[in-house]
């Protein structure tokens, strides 16, 4: 497999596990999608001031108030979105690996921080270093520290 062909997958990875049902977005995500208010812009109510003659030669300004403005939700959406169903194929497969190559893919492809699949990472690597790492010179007391931390 050549470099183009991973970085094909990479990029098809990263397009099926992306969470698209707007409970993941960080604010500055929210806000660039759907920007709050601008209060300052547009004021619940907008101070319109009139000058009106007062009779007397001069003029009277008076403060006219004004309906508020229509300004669209900052909140989330209150239904998840459909899933991308292009890339549906790609999730099934990643679905049908092991465990550990599951949390692996969705971690590092999919942002996923998800606790439990640190863990299984985790205890992965530990496995794999207590199988293939016995000759490598570590003290015991090393190891048992290790084992206490992985648990």
């Amino acid at each position: 497999m050549n470099a183009q062909q991973l970085e094909y997958i990479r990029i098809q990875l990263r397009a099926a596990l992306v969470d698209d049902s707007g409970g993941t977005k960080g604010q500055l995500e929210a806000f660039a999608e759907h920007p709050p208010a601008d209060k300052n812009l547009n004021p619940r109510k907008h101070i319109h001031v009139v000058e009106l003659d007062n009779g007397r030669g001069g003029v009277r300004c008076v403060k006219a108030e004004n309906s508020a403005l229509y300004v669209l939700e900052t909140r989330s959406h209150h239904c998840p979105m459909p899933p991308v169903f292009s890339s549906c194929s790609w999730r099934r497969a990643v679905l049908k690996l092991d465990d550990s190559q599951q949390a692996w893919i969705k971690y590092c492809y999919g942002s996923n921080m998800n606790f439990y699949n640190q863990v299984i990472i985790c205890k992965y690597i530990w496995n794999r270093f207590i199988r293939y790492g016995k000759n490598s010179g570590i003290r015991k007391k090393t190891l048992n520290n290790l084992a206490a931390h992985v648990g």
